[in-house]
């Protein structure tokens, strides 16, 4: 029985995207906090258990998905702070 994906890569790393605005303000990235964490947990699982050519997808060089997967990491460590 073959696995239905549920997102694309790029639609993970879009929307991780768009939580790396610096112009949010502590206030605010807070409640956005509850929405990332949610997408990170699908990523998460996504990685876990698509087919090896949708984490190759996530990670080529046009996607760049663990790039911005640390980006967005990094970004909400000092926004936290």
């Amino acid at each position: 029985e073959r696995f239905q994906v549920k997102n694309p890569p790029h639609t993970y790393i879009q929307k991780l995207k768009g939580y790396l605005d610096p112009a949010v303000t502590r206030k605010k990235f807070r409640r956005r906090v509850q929405e990332s964490t949610q997408v990170l947990r699908e990523l998460e699982i996504s990685l876990r258990t698509n087919h090896i050519g949708w984490v190759r997808e996530f990670l080529n060089e046009e996607n760049k998905g663990l790039d911005v997967l640390v980006e967005y990491l990094s970004f909400a460590q000092y926004a936290v702070t």
